[in-house]
């Protein structure tokens, strides 16, 4: 195994190779170890003595350290893509891997739990991405009870006027104003103000004036007339950290193959992205973006083009 190689492609390489020697199961550890490398042989060390010669026990915690979920399988086989040294037949061996990787992990044996799993899946690409966090933390084994605990989540986060305002109404107009969301989703485009009625009531950080963000501030472009004008772009996500359960301005987010959290921000127009997450082939050559810190300490930041989800 590669210092940083794909753990999943060396394992299922692995128990193929000892499948095809017709090597006894209660060996297999004593092969694997020797081929480990960088963070794999650190998991293997840390390993109590017992389990040394335990195959699965030593892969299950390889798993655990590289974050080889099941979330992590579905997200490759949704997001797989063609490189330009592939063919399509490998595109399609690709998907078939990330796919049977993705329903072992979940135990998925017969026609019913894999009908349920594809039911499950596309009701959750179907919910907003807070509810669908909300969801995905509490584990869900059936669709059905992804519905269940959606309909709670719903049904706890109505606002009080709002319920008083359903409750009382007999065909006439209610008489409290519709809610109206804070901030726009987290990877969508930028809003303008004439179809976001939501800035009427935001209070810009730059000039202090409500009717604008600090994005499309005025006074931002006299204080810096050198940056570009505001178009419409992808929000911030700040990526890096463990991954662990997402809370108020946190959630998970896929860099490639890697999964991490990211911090929303709802006002900026750049992605900021730990350099450990990105490939050298993914930096644009020359391509920086000057970037002010705390403190005011201006640094250029080199730009690349990554996939997150």
């Amino acid at each position: 195994m590669k210092k940083d190689g794909d753990l999943d492609t060396f394992l299922r390489g692995f128990e193929k190779a000892c499948r095809q020697y017709q090597l006894p199961t209660d060996q297999w550890a004593r092969y694997l170890t020797p081929g480990l490398r960088g963070k794999a042989l650190e998991v293997f060390a840390s390993l109590p003595r017992e389990q040394d010669g335990d195959y699965e026990a030593v892969k299950q915690a390889l798993i655990k350290k590289y974050q080889l979920t099941p979330e992590v399988y579905r997200k490759k086989f949704r997001a797989l893509q063609r490189g330009p040294q592939d063919t399509y037949r490998d595109v399609v061996d690709g998907l078939r891997t990330n796919f049977e990787q993705w329903i072992q992990g979940l135990s998925v044996t017969t026609f019913e739990d894999l009908k349920d799993l594809m039911v499950k899946d596309q009701f959750l690409h179907l919910c907003p991405v807070e509810v669908r966090q909300f969801v995905l933390d509490r584990e869900p084994k059936e669709a059905a009870k992804a519905a269940q605990i959606t309909d709670t989540y719903d049904a706890n986060r109505i606002p009080a006027e709002q319920k008083s305002a359903t409750a009382s109404w007999k065909g006439g107009k209610p008489t409290t104003t519709p809610r109206v969301p804070a901030s726009r989703p987290s990877m969508g485009p930028a809003p303008s103000s004439s179809t976001w009625t939501a800035f009427d009531s935001c209070k810009c950080y730059t000039c202090d004036q409500t009717g604008h963000i600090s994005l499309v501030c005025p006074e931002r472009q006299k204080m810096d007339p050198t940056s570009e004008a505001p178009g419409p772009t992808a929000a911030i996500l700040f990526v890096g950290g463990a991954v662990g359960r997402a809370w108020e301005n946190l959630q998970p987010v896929s860099v490639g193959n890697n999964v991490t959290v990211g911090l929303k921000d709802t006002g900026a127009e750049h992605t900021l992205i730990r350099p450990e997450f990105v490939l050298p082939e993914e930096l644009i050559p020359g391509k920086t973006l000057t970037v002010t810190g705390f403190g005011g300490v201006r640094r250029p930041i080199p730009m690349a083009r990554v996939f997150l989800d």
